[in-house]
C-alpha cells in the first residue's frame, strides 16, 4: 500500500483468490516426517595462545543421515586478539576474522548432506592466551 491519493490517504485494493485443483488431479502427497530425529549439537571451549588455527568445536553429519543446521555461536574472553574461522563442508564462511562481541549465525534448519563437517576455529597472536567458546546447534534425520 502507498499513499496514492492527492490528499495523502491510502488507496485500498481487495483481491479475492479462489484456487481449485484440476478435475482428476490428485492432492499432493504430504511431506513425510523423518523416521528418527536426533540431536547432534556440541558446545566446547579451548584455551590457546597459538598463532595457528585451533579447532574449538566440530560436528560431522552421520553417514546415511541428513543434517539440520540451526545455529553457530561463538564467544571469547579477549576479542582484540582472537581471530575466528567458520567452515561448513570445507568452505569457509569467513576466515581469521576479528570480531567485536559474541554472535550467532542462524541457519533455520538448513539441510546438510551426510558426512558434512561443520567447524569453528580460533587463533591468537602467538603470545596472548585466549579462551574461546563455540556451539554448533544441529540435528539429524533419517
Amino acid at each position: 500500500m502507498g499513499r496514492d491519493h492527492p490528499d495523502g490517504t491510502l488507496k485500498t485494493i481487495v483481491v479475492n483468490v479462489t484456487t481449485e485443483s484440476p478435475v482428476g488431479a490428485a492432492n499432493p502427497a504430504p511431506i513425510p516426517l523423518p523416521a528418527t530425529q536426533v540431536d547432534n549439537s556440541s558446545v566446547d571451549l579451548i584455551t590457546t595462545s597459538s598463532s595457528s588455527k585451533q579447532t574449538v568445536v566440530t560436528r560431522t553429519v552421520s553417514a546415511g543421515k541428513i543434517g539440520r543446521l540451526e545455529d553457530i555461536e561463538v564467544d571469547c574472553d579477549n576479542w582484540s586478539v582472537a581471530r575466528f574461522s567458520v567452515a561448513i563442508g570445507g568452505v569457509y564462511l569467513f576466515e581469521d576474522k576479528r570480531l567485536q562481541n559474541p554472535f550467532s549465525l542462524l541457519f533455520y534448519g538448513r539441510r546438510l548432506s551426510p558426512a558434512t563437517v561443520v567447524k569453528i576455529e580460533v587463533l591468537s597472536d602467538g603470545a596472548t592466551s585466549i579462551t574461546a567458546w563455540g556451539a554448533i546447534i544441529m540435528g539429524e534425520e533419517g
